[in-house]
């Protein structure tokens, strides 16, 4: 036996899919806690705050709170009116655990559901699609062990080794990671004991495993809408203005590289011309 997750997208008449149609490209994420509904998106203006109070209203919601900070807003209103009732009646019939939040996008509503039984998920979405086109975005088969209270201990931290995972926690503890780094490596490892290099190693390893679990996370969180698409900026062509540092054009000087270590340019003199092809040391040039 095993926990099976979906992830599925339904179009529905519901007052906060109609209001994700009215401020499109801003996702709404939200929840319930007993007879009260939450609602948190990012507000880039008042003008999207003030159009989500006054759609929440008109539909019957009683507003308890309204609060903002840091670019996102969030909104606890009674369920009432156009609230009661909705489709979370059909994951509970159909035995399915609706998991928070949910989110509504462009008129979409996104849903993630777990059940201990993979047919559950094809019963759950013949009912969804009686009350509008609902289609199956993901599926997966989780082990049983990946429950809600250790899903991140044994799944991001279950390849780390006591010592990596005391090293992470030490590094962490003593400001390794913040914004304005407090304290160096070496001196994490003599509050631990052990040589700067050997810290140094165990942090590595620790960082990479975590990294390669949350990584496939964050892709599926990015393919099924969960994370708001990103727009990069252009990359500039070879030779032009803003092109990365050694794109210069054939014939052009070489810039000048940094010297980390000793905090300080190198000489061009001190350059060595490689032809193309041509291999040295470290490998292929």
């Amino acid at each position: 036996m095993a926990v099976w997750e979906a992830n599925l997208r339904c179009e529905y008449d519901y007052p906060l899919a109609t209001l994700s149609s009215e401020i499109p490209s801003v996702p709404l994420y939200c929840g319930c806690l007993g007879s009260r509904t939450w609602l948190q998106f990012p507000a880039s203006s008042s003008a999207v705050v003030h159009t989500a109070v006054r759609h929440v209203q008109r539909a019957g919601g009683r507003i308890l709170d309204s609060s903002g900070s840091r670019g996102s807003h969030l909104i606890v209103f009674s369920d009432a009116g156009n609230f009661r009732g909705g489709i979370r009646t059909i994951f509970d019939s159909s035995q399915c655990q609706l998991t928070v939040p949910w989110k509504y996008l462009d008129g979409s509503g996104y849903f993630r559901v777990q059940c201990l039984e993979e047919s559950r998920i094809v019963s759950l979405l013949h009912e969804l699609e009686r009350v509008g086109p609902s289609r199956l975005v993901s599926k997966r088969k989780l082990p049983l062990e990946v429950l809600p209270s250790t899903t991140w201990v044994e799944t991001v931290f279950a390849d780390l080794s006591p010592k990596q995972a005391e090293a992470l926690i030490e590094a962490h503890r003593a400001g390794y990671y913040r914004e304005v780094r407090r304290v160096t490596r070496g001196q994490i490892a003599e509050n631990l004991g052990i040589g700067r290099t050997t810290f140094e190693e165990h942090v590595r390893k620790a960082e990479r495993k975590v990294m390669n679990t949350l990584a496939p996370i964050l892709e599926d969180s990015r393919r099924t809408g969960a994370m708001a698409p990103v727009r990069w900026g252009r990359r500039p062509r070879p030779g032009s203005k803003g092109a990365e540092v050694g794109e210069a054009r054939e014939g052009s000087p070489l810039p000048v590289p940094y010297d980390r270590s000793s905090r300080r340019s190198v000489s061009r003199d001190q350059l060595v011309p490689v032809r193309k092809g041509r291999r040295d040391d470290a490998g292929v040039i």
